[in-house]
């Protein structure tokens, strides 16, 4: 009786043990490749991210591009502008500003708006910065 009993423990302990086994075997490989792809995904990332900023970098030098401007507002104090940080916004479209909402040719005049007309006709910075493609200008 305590024979009988003994091996069908032993027989239920095996079929439990090889039934995890499996499991693992089947979850395992599924983890692996997961992490791999996390891994080599932000490892790409990263690469294209530097090879980007030594475009920019590029970018800047050829063009003579100042990446940081302080934007003087009576409304809201100085602003500093990041030319890097908003051609990683608009996909390297510099013409996606300039001339249409920032003129750069300095035989014309400069281009400026009020908060208002930022906020309610989405002039200059207000263009992108509506609550919607990027923070709001509205107080």
């Amino acid at each position: 009786m305590f024979q009988d009993t003994w091996t069908t423990l032993q027989t239920s302990v095996s079929a439990t043990f090889a039934n995890m086994f499996a499991q693992i075997g089947m979850f395992l490989p599924r983890f692996l490749a997961a992490f791999l792809i996390l891994v080599l995904g932000t490892a790409v990332a990263k690469w294209i991210k530097s090879i980007s900023i030594k475009l920019l970098e590029k970018l800047r030098l050829s063009r003579g591009l100042q990446d940081k401007v302080t934007i003087n507002s009576d409304a809201t104090g100085a602003i500093e502008f990041s030319h890097y940080l908003q051609l990683e916004k608009v996909g390297k479209n510099c013409p996606s500003c300039h001339n249409t909402l920032f003129n750069i040719d300095p035989a014309k005049p400069r281009l400026t708006a009020t908060m208002k007309a930022m906020e309610e006709k989405a002039a200059s910075c207000g263009a992108c910065h509506n609550g919607k493609k990027a923070f709001s200008v509205k107080s």
